[in-house]
């Protein structure tokens, strides 16, 4: 997702308008999605697991957060995923 870049070569341009942001915004989720849905459920695990711990070791990623995931993406699986989602989210917030 591109971020608005604000220094000496913008003088005077503006970041756009809330609409472009927006549009850019949604753009940019749509090939998040692209990539992550050709992934097996042990890619979007392992992925998810390094995304983590790399927040995590930077000190981006908060127990809470983790669990704003979790009721954020818990809602879209089934029953066996959401067991399995749960444990990934445990461990990472044990620090595993």
């Amino acid at each position: 997702m591109k971020k608005p870049k604000f220094g000496a070569g913008n003088a005077g341009q503006s970041a756009g308008t809330g609409a472009e942001q927006n549009a850019e915004s949604a753009a940019g989720l749509e090939e998040e999605l692209k990539r992550y849905a050709g992934l097996s459920q042990e890619q979007l695990a392992a992925e998810m697991l390094a995304q983590a711990a790399r927040g995590r070791a930077a000190g981006t990623l908060t127990d809470a957060e983790l669990e704003k995931f979790y009721a954020s993406a818990s809602g879209m699986l089934d029953e066996r995923q959401r067991a399995r989602l749960r444990t990934l989210v445990d461990g990472l917030k044990r620090g595993e």
